[in-house]
């Protein structure tokens, strides 16, 4: 591409640059000043030329639309980073520069990545800026895929230290109790051999949700997570989980009787059920609640709580991977993944996790009805496999 300006004051503006005084402040002024200067001149620069090629790499059906000033609106701070090295050069006095376009938008506003070669042909051996060459190599697929092998490797790092940290507690538990009582059995009364046994099997539950939950989260990673729908009775799997986790007398349960069967994947909506629970109590306050109502042809089931409402920022967290809010003091900690699971399951299932506070903290499992009854055998049958499935 050959940009021209259409009249030569950025001309006379980088010429400055050559002064030693006035020159250095104007370099102050584009490299500390925010971008003010350098947006100004990037605004008096006009196209005159350009290939097929570079018009089809900026988003351009036409050669003729790429014609003209640059659209200040397209700028981004990022992309008017990859100018400074330009008037840099000009002050330097040299003909030539390679500079990095980041995060730079086509002209529909997909990201464009790129490297920027800028050269101006000498003219009595002055640079004659009004006929400057610029050739953009695009790198966008490159640098994106490298970006996603950082994040992967960043996940992984993630992923271990979340892992080993909590893991340790329950395991530790679970060891240290069953080798006291492969050691000492005999010595313990009835009601100490009953609370250690409680002790192990809570714990254990603790271990079978972060594994379970780490195996979906990776299954759903590699585009592997099995899904498999069929009408489901939802308060029916609700009442089950909250057995699995012996809260069947802490927290409350409303629905509206008569409610239609959902379509779901039995064992994935209770993994999403027991999460949403299982952080309630870890980062929520008492009491908890579950809701189940029926709007159109979708169930919301809302787990609330008594907890604050979240900053912003934290409201857009939560659902990351890893992401760990401040929980409460005595609750088992947790990997960071089960708000993340859960809405990657119910969307699989053509449904959605989300956050909200209208006075509770309320998390929403939302999912399509089903237009199958589900009869109480099938509920029943799911209660009872609670324990083997998902």
């Amino acid at each position: 591409m050959v940009f021209e300006p259409d009249h030569p004051r950025p001309v006379g503006d980088l010429a400055q640059l050559n002064q030693p005084v006035v020159g250095m402040m104007t370099i102050i002024a584009v490299t500390v000043v925010a971008f003010q200067e350098i947006a100004r001149l990037a605004q008096l620069i006009e196209i005159t030329e350009v290939n097929v090629a570079a018009a089809s790499l900026v988003g351009a059906s036409d050669r003729m639309n790429v014609f003209g000033r640059l659209d200040p609106v397209t700028f981004t701070e990022a992309s008017l980073a990859s100018l400074i090295p330009q008037p840099i050069a000009v002050w330097e006095g040299r003909d030539r520069v390679v500079s990095e376009v980041r995060h730079g938008r086509t002209l529909q506003g997909e990201r464009l990545e790129g490297l920027l070669s800028w050269t101006v042909p000498r003219v009595d051996g002055q640079l004659d800026l009004s006929q400057t060459v610029v050739a953009i190599v695009d790198v966008t697929d490159s640098r994106m895929a490298n970006e996603q092998l950082e994040a992967l490797v960043e996940s992984k790092d993630e992923l271990i230290a979340a892992v080993s940290h909590e893991l340790r507690t329950p395991l530790t538990t679970v060891v240290g109790l069953s080798e006291e009582l492969r050691e000492s059995f005999d010595d313990f009364e009835t009601d100490e051999l009953r609370e250690f046994v409680g002790l192990v099997a809570a714990q254990s539950v603790d271990l079978a949700i972060i594994v379970e939950d780490l195996l979906a989260a990776a299954l759903a990673e590699a585009g592997s997570l099995h899904i498999e729908l069929e009408p489901v009775n939802a308060t029916a799997e609700v009442m089950a989980t909250l057995r699995s986790l012996g809260l069947e007398d802490a927290i409350s349960i409303e629905f509206v009787p008569g409610l239609g069967p959902i379509l779901a994947d039995a064992g994935r909506l209770r993994q999403i059920i027991r999460n949403l629970i299982v952080n309630a109590q870890r980062y929520g306050r008492d009491p908890i609640r579950v809701v189940v109502r029926g709007t159109g042809d979708t169930m919301m089931l809302e787990i609330r709580d008594s907890g604050p409402q979240l900053p912003i920022e934290q409201q857009r967290a939560i659902f990351d991977r890893y992401h760990r809010a401040g929980q409460r003091p005595g609750v088992a900690a947790s990997v960071g993944v089960g708000l993340t699971v859960s809405r990657e399951l119910a969307r699989a299932m053509g449904g959605d996790v989300t956050y909200g506070h209208d006075g509770e903290t309320v998390f929403t499992l939302s999912l399509p009805c089903a237009t199958v009854p589900v009869g109480p055998a099938v509920g029943s049958r799911l209660t009872e496999t609670f324990h083997l499935a998902g």
